[in-house]
């Protein structure tokens, strides 16, 4: 499992968070929800990384519009691609 920040926009994770700092994790059918409890606060530009391999690929490949949440504030939908 990985989390943390790419802060540089180079694809590697610069500020990397243990499982210290996991508050709560929930995962199920339809979503899944990481919490941090982290002193880190998010600058202009910051990536948010998670790779978390318990969570299942879909049977098809094909796209998919995926909800993303930030501090329970500020959601977002993309699209995910998977081969």
């Amino acid at each position: 499992m990985t989390f943390g920040v790419d802060t540089n926009d180079d694809g590697e994770v610069d500020r990397e968070f243990n499982e210290t700092a996991i508050s709560g994790v929930n995962n199920n059918d339809y979503s899944f929800t990481l919490s941090l409890d982290t002193d880190y606060t998010l600058e202009a530009g910051d990536t948010v990384v998670v790779r978390y391999p318990a969570v299942d690929n879909p049977e098809e490949s094909g796209e998919y519009e995926v909800a993303v949440t930030l501090n329970d504030a500020r959601t977002i939908t993309e699209t995910l691609t998977i081969g």
